[in-house]
């Protein structure tokens, strides 16, 4: 059985929601009418300032302590220990080269633990290097006049549509919305899906200023850390993260312990029945 990392997603979603609010400040206050690429970049730095202050704090620690504990409520003290000193950090790759090979412009990747719990609950399994990826086409939406309701979006280009079939199963649109007369009003992101759509339902959508099934920050990060939506796929991964080929900007968020540190593969929870139960532990690297 595996174990949700509910209380994990919701902490990096407060922390992703906070990154926008600022960014909002920051636009409105210095940074007035950036492009796509300039408004992921000051995000991006938002995103990690609020990252590292969750993991110097203890609060990733924590919320990952809070999910193994609602699986095994009886949580051993030693295997709690194991897990402590869970860290999360936010890496930005920027563009080294234009992009050719994905038809999007962004990547977004969560690579964290992998925990499953024996289904007679005598050992917990640790892997640390579960990741999902969601390839995107980040997207400024603002109005043709100051003060209209229908916002202008820029089009998918022909080779951005000749490329986005190949990845719509874990493609998605970014939508950075920008209003008032010097466009530094910015509204929360939000987030289109594309599995089982065509590039001409994307032109539509961008077209009409009408997106069927909008989604916030944090729901997608909540199906991220789910793997309900994008792909697992390692080669993909690897080239949304680190491409060879000419490739996307990626925020990664990944969340593993330093070096040297956490818990061995797997923990054997072995009870037996004496004047009082007692929990021993044998530990299998």
């Amino acid at each position: 059985m595996e174990i949700k990392l509910t209380h994990l997603a919701q902490l990096l979603g407060q922390c992703w929601n906070a990154a926008e609010r600022e960014t909002a400040r920051l636009i409105a206050e210095k940074y007035h009418a950036p492009n796509e690429e300039n408004l992921t970049f000051l995000f991006s730095g938002e995103l990690r300032a609020l990252v590292e202050n969750a993991s110097a704090t203890r609060q990733i620690e924590s919320a990952f302590l809070k999910d193994l504990r609602s699986s095994i409520p009886n949580l051993p003290e030693r295997v709690a220990r194991y897990a402590r000193g869970l860290l999360a950090r936010v890496t930005f790759h920027g563009r080294r080269h234009e992009g050719y090979q994905s038809g999007a412009d962004l990547g977004l990747v969560i690579t964290r633990p992998l925990v499953t719990l024996s289904s007679d609950h005598v050992r917990v399994q640790f892997r640390r290097d579960r990741g999902t990826g969601l390839l995107a086409q980040a997207k400024l939406g603002c109005p043709k006049i100051t003060g209209e309701t229908q916002l202008k979006w820029g089009r998918l280009t022909a080779p951005q549509a000749r490329k986005f079939s190949k990845h719509s199963d874990y493609y998605s649109l970014l939508l950075y919305r920008l209003l008032g007369p010097e466009r530094s009003e910015l509204q929360e992101f939000g987030w289109q899906l594309s599995e089982g759509r065509d590039s001409a339902a994307i032109q539509g959508w961008l077209a009409s200023d009408a997106f069927p099934d909008e989604l916030s920050s944090s729901t997608v990060l909540g199906r991220l850390f789910a793997h309900s939506i994008g792909t697992e796929d390692p080669k993909v991964l690897a080239s949304i993260v680190d491409p060879a080929e000419p490739s996307a900007h990626a925020i990664e968020l990944h969340i593993s312990w330093p070096d040297g540190a956490g818990p061995p593969s797997s923990v054997w929870i072995e009870q037996e029945q004496r004047h009082q139960q007692q929990i021993h532990l044998r530990v299998k690297a």
